[in-house]
């Protein structure tokens, strides 16, 4: 009992130290129950749409040095009045403006097609890794789900039964006390798998709700 208040002060005193504020909190000593969130893809969701963001930036990147090292073409439409032969004359002239660095933009320009080709590497490897995380979790739902399902059907009774037959039997002499005391932790195991599997749950449901994904 002693160790399991220092281990609940500790956690309280992580929590502060998290928070960082001046005001004491106390988390409420309720039923553990299973998280329903709204939507489970928003953070994958997030997670593609900032990746394709990059990969835009790195396009226009290209885009914008392309249009560096391309000639310059101007057109000039002029008019002009011959007063000793008495008409006006139309016409139109052609410049042409080369970029006098060059090579050095060209340089730029494959430096910037290669950090692009780069960075779409890096991409589609870390896509690969966010539907390895995120087929993951639901595999880990799935199996908590699966744990939980087990214990509201079979596990809870099967826990009062235990410990139901080994009152019985403790009071009518049938088993002794080391029994009696076998019966109670088979039947707190039980308890005690149930709640950790809750808590994994809503673990593994916060971690993909919010995308809590971090590139190894």
């Amino acid at each position: 009992m002693v160790q399991l208040k220092n281990q609940k002060h500790a956690f309280y005193e992580q929590l502060k130290s998290l928070i960082q504020g001046g005001e004491e909190y106390w988390i409420r000593n309720d039923e553990l129950v299973l998280l329903h969130l709204n939507d489970t893809n928003a953070g994958k969701e997030l997670q593609k749409q900032y990746l394709e963001t990059v990969s835009k930036t790195h396009l226009s990147q290209v885009k914008f040095q392309n249009q560096n090292w391309l000639p310059d073409l101007s057109i000039e439409l002029f008019t002009g009045t011959n007063k000793g032969l008495g008409y006006r004359q139309n016409g139109f002239q052609i410049g042409i403006a080369i970029p006098l660095l060059f090579s050095g933009n060209v340089a730029k320009n494959k430096t910037t097609e290669l950090e692009r080709k780069s960075w779409e590497a890096m991409r589609s490897n870390r896509e690969i890794q966010i539907e390895s995380y995120y087929l993951q979790k639901q595999a880990e739902l799935n199996q908590h789900r699966e744990m939980i399902k087990y214990y509201t059907e079979n596990g809870q009774l099967l826990s009062k039964e235990i410990i139901k037959t080994a009152d019985a039997g403790y009071k009518n002499g049938e088993i002794d006390f080391f029994q009696y005391i076998q019966s109670m932790e088979n039947a707190i195991s039980i308890e005690m798998d149930y709640l950790d599997n809750i808590l994994s749950y809503n673990k593994s449901y916060l971690e993909l709700h919010h995308f809590n994904f971090n590139e190894q």
